[in-house]
């Protein structure tokens, strides 16, 4: 089957291909009519001859791919290489809820004493690299043009202008900025292909040499066939291309194995230390819907580690006596003192409905919260008020907001919600679309930061 085409009908943009690591490629033609007659039995001994040339493999570190393991506790019977063994006491975690102002619980904790020792241990991590990839049974194209020379601008650039590697670049659609610099530097067109055919003879024997990909020679000579006719002035008159089955190569993303190493520890533990522990928190600030988790570090001595913790809404200032045996385990009282509440921001689920419709003629913005987030005694001063915007447009001849026309404040206002369920009247405006944007805040709280929620925005209604 033939096709012809000319010059008129195509445009060559300028395009860069994906880059890739080279592999030696098999010795075989890959767009001419006699690539197409090599005898299967040749082609695979050519595929079993194939090497591909040292990869370097880029560094890859535990950053790059995390989740290698990084403790591994080994049993009291595991073999200890004894010369590399560092047994050291490590603080063991302990952590107490406290539920209200003046709370107290008690918790257990192990403080272990361990071996320990560290490897670098071989792990095999996947990156998707560019690849070339064999397609047998593909199409190719071989083409014939009458009366191209070579003689365009692009050309022109690249021998003019002292062939440039990012000339080159520009001129040939396919080859990229990688591999233009890897021609210029091999000698390949030191001068210039007077024809289609002489050009394909150039990248066929750049890529059988392993200078370029042979996914990119494909590139060239066969996905941006047409383009490079064009742009590099072989179509002066006609081309006529035949389309016929081949095997060929292409760029592909491919999963490339690469083997790093990454630190484990290796941890034995022999020796061990149990302590009880009486912990009494004092000037909490928390609501009664609230409660914390503080978590905190103990030595082999039964005492606390820090001098202040820090909860989800208190700062503490801890402190510790151990009256257990020295040395043996036994008990520790722990005090953990209120110094100061971290305020939080109001969650955005304080809103559970909102609407805003017609109620006989009036436009009624109405708001359900979630009581929780109502004030109590708790909060005396505190409010929780909702801040909102009427919004409006223009209405078209269609109903709908003018083309172009700005949205406009129609006017604002605040309420103070003392109840989960709250009805709020808006004055109505003719012949216009309304909506309303708002938000809410807790104001003058003692546990609350009075940060205003995200902007919400009601359905609209016209007027």
């Amino acid at each position: 089957m033939e096709r012809r085409f000319d010059s008129e009908a195509i445009k060559s943009p300028n395009e860069e291909s994906p880059k890739h690591n080279r592999k030696d490629s098999i010795l075989m033609a890959l767009f001419s009519r006699k690539s197409f007659l090599v005898s299967i039995p040749a082609l695979l001994l050519a595929l079993v001859g194939c090497t591909s040339r040292p990869y370097q493999s880029p560094t890859f570190t535990e950053a790059t791919y995390p989740g290698a393991p990084k403790v591994v506790y080994m049993s009291p019977t595991d073999r200890f290489p004894a010369q590399d063994a560092a047994p050291r006491w490590e603080p063991a975690p302990a952590q107490v809820r406290v539920r209200s102002a003046n709370d107290s619980a008690m918790v257990g904790v192990t403080v272990n004493r361990v071996n320990t020792y560290t490897t670098n241990e071989p792990k095999t991590v996947y990156q998707d690299e560019w690849q070339d990839v064999f397609i047998p049974n593909d199409t190719c194209y071989e083409v014939q043009c009458s009366g191209g020379t070579g003689k365009s601008p692009a050309w022109d650039r690249f021998y003019q202008g002292g062939r440039r590697p990012s000339d080159l670049d520009d001129a040939i659609k396919g080859i990229g900025k990688v591999s233009a610099p890897k021609l210029v530097a091999n000698g390949y067109f030191s001068s210039k292909p007077r024809s289609w055919s002489a050009f394909t003879a150039e990248i066929n024997r750049a890529a059988n040499s392993g200078v370029i990909g042979k996914g990119e020679a494909t590139q060239v000579l066969n996905t941006y066939r047409s383009e490079n006719i064009i742009n590099l002035g072989y179509s002066a008159n006609n081309c006529t291309e035949r389309a016929y089955s081949c095997d060929h190569w292409v760029y592909k993303l491919v999963p490339v194995a690469h083997q790093i190493f990454v630190p484990v520890t290796h941890k034995q533990v022999i020796d061990q230390r149990g302590y009880s522990l009486n912990v009494k928190t004092s000037n909490a600030k928390l609501l009664s819907t609230e409660f914390e988790d503080v978590g905190f570090s103990i030595n082999e001595n039964g005492m606390v580690l820090e001098q202040n913790v820090v909860g989800n809404f208190n700062s503490y200032r801890i402190s510790s006596t151990s009256t257990g045996p020295s040395g043996a385990g036994g008990q520790s009282q722990v005090t953990l003192v209120g110094e100061s509440r971290i305020p939080r921001d109001l969650s955005s689920n304080v809103v559970s409905k909102d609407s805003f419709a017609m109620v006989g003629p009036t436009p009624t913005f109405t708001l359900d919260v979630d009581s929780n987030y109502l004030p109590t005694n708790e909060d005396p001063n505190s409010q929780l008020t909702v801040d909102y915007t009427v919004k409006y447009c223009d209405l078209g001849i269609f109903g709908t907001c003018k083309a172009f026309a700005a949205y406009k404040d129609l006017t604002t206002g605040s309420a103070n919600l003392i109840a989960a369920h709250t009805a709020i009247p808006i004055a109505p405006s003719a012949s216009k679309k309304l909506w309303l944007e708002y938000t809410l805040t807790r104001r003058n709280s003692q546990f609350f930061s009075g940060k205003p929620t995200a902007l919400r925005t009601t359905s609209d209604i016209k007027m």
